[in-house]
């Protein structure tokens, strides 16, 4: 029987184990966690909750069984400033965990904004390696990114059927290449959970790329982006604000 009450519990701060990176002024997201303990004497129902610099570590639910049970905790939020912080839980337990957020390091070449989710989540990083490389009679841009601390990596090619990527043309992801000036999207976080994708073969996703710059010389593309992309659960995201700079070797 787990009772209709509030449990009563120790949490066991010693034991908490920090998951994901932390970055000022960047949404966590569901990497960004914290492992810990917690030691219960009465079984019921429990929320605990914590937050410190834009950044609220919360979990709620109902402990069915005394002893030392594992709970994860979920960030949410944006934290707005680095350094070491200290995340104080409440009586009864007046212990803390304490989490490193990492300065921002711009400049950044890409972002967007999925507007969908409660409450939207921003992404950003920079260019680790992009290619222009020669397909058949055309040409296929790959930009392959991360976010400064390396948790997420952003992806997409571009596949120009008449070889020549240029300010103003568009590449979606509801065509093939080499029938159509043509693009393929997938981001994915550390933990996995998000292996956002859009392209020809995955249902009800949509999105266009936008060159607004191809600088020939400095072997630079510039674009925006936006549209709609999918999970492995089928969860579909809206992508809004998306920019991009690549240079290519």
């Amino acid at each position: 029987c787990t009772g209709g009450g509030a449990a009563v519990y120790t949490v066991l701060c010693a034991t908490a184990v920090v998951n994901g990176f932390y970055e000022m002024n960047s949404d966590m997201n569901p990497c960004n966690t914290v492992s810990i303990d917690v030691n219960v004497t009465t079984v019921g129902t429990y929320t605990i909750t914590t937050t410190q610099a834009g950044v609220t570590f919360a979990k709620s639910g109902t402990f069915a069984a005394t002893g030392v049970s594992n709970i994860t905790l979920q960030a949410t939020g944006r934290p707005t400033s680095s350094g070491p912080k200290t995340f104080s839980l409440p009586a009864p337990s007046s212990c803390s965990f304490s989490v490193t957020i990492d300065a921002e390091s711009p400049p950044y070449d890409w972002n967007f904004t999925i507007t969908n989710l409660t409450p939207s989540a921003a992404y950003r990083g920079q260019d680790d390696a992009s290619q222009l490389t020669p397909v058949g009679t055309g040409v296929a841009f790959n930009f392959d990114g991360s976010n400064s601390i390396g948790s997420d990596r952003f992806q997409f090619a571009l596949g120009d059927i008449n070889g020549t990527i240029a300010a103003g043309e568009t590449y979606s992801t509801t065509v093939t290449f080499p029938a159509a000036n043509a693009a393929l999207f997938q981001y994915d976080t550390d933990c996995g959970t998000i292996p956002y994708e859009a392209g020809p073969t995955i249902t009800l996703t949509s999105m266009t790329f936008t060159v607004t710059s191809h600088n020939v010389a400095a072997k630079t593309i510039t674009g925006t982006f936006s549209g709609t992309a999918k999970n492995s659960a089928g969860q579909t995201i809206t992508i809004t604000s998306g920019t991009f700079t690549g240079t290519y070797p």
